[in-house]
């Protein structure tokens, strides 16, 4: 069930002005990701990287800098020379939740300029397919037909995840968040995908039999 889109946007520290700006860029940029390598920002960072090279006519050096919800990557860029050259590509959760949660010195709008809105990623609720909630709808009746019964993980305090289930709780009240680290998230979707696989097996082996069932039948007529 979808519930609401984070918006990935690269920020720039400061501007360029002058001279400067005719000759940009004149050297490699390097390109913040304030998230594990691999994630969905890092890989649109490095697709946005290879079309900023052929266009800019430099390279595009991205780094992966994580930590503190992602305030260590940000913090990096806000620290960086205002020329230009130290770029971030974050979200949501790097840029308002975030700092939000975490002491940091720096303010998101006036210290980094924003360039570009890129892709729109959805969050989705997802459950096994033993709920018998199969949309919103049945989910908030299931859920006030069972207090206290439910539970979610997310990627962490302050992420886009944890925000929008602790809203859709607030407007429930019975959606209960538990706010576990990614690891525990990655093992709860885990155990939904090979309870689902072993149905598929079953499945398949059923299916198997009777067809194999069929032809023996006809081949005996």
């Amino acid at each position: 069930m979808r519930k609401v889109s984070i918006v990935a946007v690269v920020a720039l520290a400061l501007g360029l002005a002058g001279a400067q700006a005719q000759t940009y860029p004149s050297k490699p940029i390097n390109l913040i990701v304030p998230f594990p390598a691999g994630g969905p920002t890092d890989t649109i960072a490095r697709i946005i990287s290879d079309h900023m090279k052929d266009t800019l006519g430099q390279s595009i050096l991205v780094e992966t800098v994580t930590g503190a919800g992602a305030t260590i990557g940000v913090g990096r860029v806000v620290n960086a020379p205002p020329d230009g050259y130290t770029l971030i590509v974050g979200n949501w959760s790097s840029n308002v939740g975030s700092p939000a949660l975490y002491p940091v010195s720096w303010h998101v709008v006036n210290d980094l300029e924003a360039i570009a809105r890129l892709p729109v990623s959805s969050l989705m609720i997802v459950g096994k397919e033993a709920l018998p909630a199969k949309n919103a709808t049945e989910l908030i009746a299931w859920l006030k037909a069972n207090p206290d019964k439910a539970s979610a993980a997310s990627v962490g305090a302050g992420s886009g995840a944890h925000v929008c289930g602790l809203y859709f709780g607030e407007k429930t009240d019975d959606y209960v968040i538990v706010n576990d680290e990614l690891e525990a998230c990655v093992e709860r979707l885990r155990a939904i995908v090979l309870a689902e696989r072993a149905k598929l097996r079953n499945v398949r082996e059923d299916a198997e039999r009777i067809v194999g069932s069929f032809i023996g039948s006809t081949a005996s007529n």
